[in-house]
């Protein structure tokens, strides 16, 4: 049998569903999705391009995302250090 949840433990996963719920757009996109961007807005981003009007959902996403984020700051990572 599993102890009960306490009031404080319920208050914590009801308050972190109502922010996923809160935070959802109209329009999202999934990992997938990114991961098939990320080149090309990296590589935009790197040229001084407007990336975050560009590509509002993937931005979005990234915010959101600790995965596609970190996946994100690695492609950075290496265009900062390849030779122009």
């Amino acid at each position: 049998m599993q102890p009960a949840l306490s009031a404080r433990h319920l208050s914590s996963q009801l308050g972190k569903f109502l922010r996923m719920v809160f935070d959802t757009d109209e329009v999202e996109i999934s990992c997938d999705e990114v991961f098939e961007m990320l080149d090309r807005y990296v590589e935009l981003e790197a040229r001084g391009e407007d990336v975050a009007h560009l590509f509002p959902p993937l931005m979005k996403h990234l915010e959101r995302c600790k995965d596609c984020r970190e996946e994100y700051e690695a492609l950075r990572r290496i265009m900062q250090a390849s030779p122009a």
